[in-house]
């Protein structure tokens, strides 16, 4: 799906905003979808991220992917524990 929807973003010449939502505590749905795209586009384009998850911003997929990354970093500096 998601492929799908980046191209069409590709050719459509979307606009910039997309409706914005409240803030609030990301799903599991949304979490899925993230990662998928993350995968796939680590550095964006953050509108067509944005247009697959679909109640999220452009903006809130950015500051959520840095988010992300940062706490990957965080966790491989954390000194590991003996087993």
């Amino acid at each position: 799906m998601f492929w799908l929807d980046f191209m069409a973003l590709s050719f459509a010449g979307v606009d910039d905003e997309v409706a914005p939502t409240s803030t609030r505590v990301w799903t599991v749905i949304e979490h899925t979808r993230f990662f998928a795209a993350i995968d796939l586009f680590p550095q964006g384009p953050w509108k067509a991220i944005a247009k697959d998850i679909g109640t999220r911003t452009p903006r809130q997929i950015q500051t959520h992917a840095q988010k992300y990354r940062d706490k990957l970093f965080r966790q491989s500096k954390a000194p590991k524990l003996p087993t």
